[in-house]
């Protein structure tokens, strides 16, 4: 999947101008140039192109019976150039150019009259292009298991860390694995933080667990993250100063089972998201302000050429487990998005929902630009919100549901896996809990039961083994939930078990997830009481 940009001005003229010139034939009488009732227009409103790119905006008067009268106009812009070009029938022609610099712009005409009409101008950052390793700069390898974090907050500009074949199966405790900072231009490529928190442990846990920070108090402008995986950390990967992380791009990345946010940038940033994985988050990405943070209206964050599943958690902020939230969580500070040629999955709808400022749309008044994304929705009903069909005359969304959008869904996943090879051997073995009994439902075990196992791997998990007192009950189960956000669904693995096999008493109860490379973890276990 990849984003070629190419020009929508004259589609997006043809609308304005066509019903315009129109009604001038209709009443050629009226284009007197007197400008009485008149307003000043310019077309079109909104417009996003790449950096140095060029489009052409027109100015005129639109009467009150919708004519249009000839006007003069000057031209000027809050970023970029634009030079007046032709004028013709009443319409007056300025050709834009973007700058060097993404974000929000303003192209403003001014008439004779000092009145004047506003467009929005986007500008999009070049897509990616290039592994970052190739920049120029400073080098610095990391290999092999890590045994501790890696912190430095005084890089050169334009260093790049090489950690290939770097893996940082750390210790619980650690709240963030890696810090990057220091000049501009930093390059981050691969690796693999390996969390080890149980799908049970709290949201509140979770929460603080990081999987990197860029900046932290020093500057990572510009910083390129590529080939990173993180799994079952509280956050992927978090920018949390205002303006210091600003032109971020997080490019073949894998973010799996993320017990908050995929991507937080709460601080407002400009950034790229591309062609990245984000494998299961109980938020895709944020953008709430937390202290300190300032405006990002004029920031805009692009999403291209991904896939982005959310998954419903055991431990989650509020309300009934399991569940998840949105795709975007949103302030009305944050930035814009432009999505292109994304996948998203969705099981079930937002716990918290809009009221929280969590969209599983986007967020309202914040999509800049929008091309060939779909959304597969595999719960029950309508799509919970409504999402745009098209934008500025092109595709925007398309939902597909059911067996035909799991299908499609799955594919993508295939694609993106068979494109993106883990070059790593498989060192972490799998996360398990106990869901039900455990998490929910009864200790009390009568008749016939269904206990519900957690289980998650960096890679795949191959089966779980439900046992009573370290004795097995039932076989493996090797398949986990297809869809859903229930606790049928996905990572949940389920057992039918007929309690009448073992006499009355307690027990207790645990689950040994197996990976596909025949590493195992026992659950903590749960008491247990037999009584039929």
């Amino acid at each position: 999947m990849r984003w070629l940009w190419r020009s929508r001005v004259p589609a997006q003229l043809t609308g304005t101008l066509t019903a315009a010139l129109v009604l001038s034939c209709d009443h050629t009488s009226q284009i007197t140039g007197s400008g009485g009732g008149a307003r000043l227009v310019v077309s079109p409103q909104t417009v996003a192109l790449p950096e140095h790119q060029s489009t052409a905006f027109v100015a005129f008067d639109l009467g009150t019976a919708g004519d249009t009268i000839p006007v003069a106009v000057t031209w000027s812009a809050t970023g970029g150039t634009i030079s007046d070009s032709t004028t013709s029938q009443g319409l007056h022609y300025g050709r834009y150019t973007a700058g060097a610099r993404a974000g929000r712009f303003h192209v403003v005409a001014r008439d004779s009259r000092s009145d004047t009409a506003t467009a929005t101008v986007w500008t999009l950052a070049p897509p990616p292009a290039g592994a970052c390793l190739n920049q120029a700069g400073p080098s610095i390898t990391l290999s092999g298991a890590q045994t501790s974090t890696y912190d430095t907050t005084s890089l050169a500009s334009s260093t790049k860390i090489d950690a290939t074949t770097a893996q940082f199966p750390l210790d619980t405790s650690v709240n963030v694995v890696v810090r990057v900072g220091g000049g501009s231009g930093l390059c981050w490529s691969g690796g693999e933080i390996l969390g080890q928190f149980p799908p049970a442990t709290s949201w509140s846990t979770m929460h603080d667990k990081y999987g990197m920070i860029p900046g932290s108090q020093s500057s990572a402008v510009g910083v390129r993250i590529e080939n990173l995986t993180v799994f079952a950390y509280g956050k992927g990967v978090s920018f949390d100063d205002p303006g210091l992380d600003s032109g971020f791009t997080i490019r073949n990345a894998h973010f799996k089972y993320i017990r908050d946010d995929c991507v937080e940038d709460d601080f407002f940033n400009g950034g790229t998201i591309d062609s990245t994985f984000l494998d299961g988050c109980y938020d895709a990405v944020s953008s709430q302000e937390d202290p300190g943070a300032t405006q990002g209206v004029d920031n805009l964050i692009t999403i291209s050429n991904s896939l982005v599943r959310l998954q419903a958690l055991d431990s989650v902020y509020s309300g009934p487990v399991p569940n998840h939230n949105a795709f975007w969580k949103w302030s009305d500070l944050a930035p814009s998005l432009a999505l292109y040629n994304n996948v998203f999955r969705a099981d079930g709808p937002s716990e918290e929902g809009n009221g929280a400022r969590m969209y599983m749309a986007p967020p309202p008044g914040k999509l800049a630009d929008c091309k060939n994304n779909v959304m597969v929705w595999l719960g029950s009903g309508s799509y919970p919100e409504t999402l745009p069909t098209s934008f500025n005359g092109q595709p925007c969304f398309t939902i597909m549901t059911g067996a035909a959008g799991l299908q499609y869904w799955n594919n993508a996943v295939a694609q993106w896996q068979a494109a993106h090879p883990d070059p790593l051997p498989d060192v972490a073995p799998p996360i398990v809990s106990l869901f039900s009994p455990g998490i929910s439902g009864s200790t009390t075990l009568t008749g016939a039961v269904t206990i519900i196992a957690t289980a998650v791997d960096d890679r795949a998990v191959a089966g779980v083994q439900l046992q009573l007192n370290g004795q097995n009950i039932g076989a493996e189960v090797t398949q986990d939930g297809v869809s859903g956000d229930d606790m049928f669904g996905p990572t949940h693995y389920a057992l039918t078990w007929d309690s009448h096999g073992v006499a009355n008493g307690t027990y207790t109860l645990t689950a040994i997830a197996r990976d596909t490379a025949g590493q195992t973890t026992t659950s903590a276990g749960v008491t247990v009481t037999v009584s039929n």
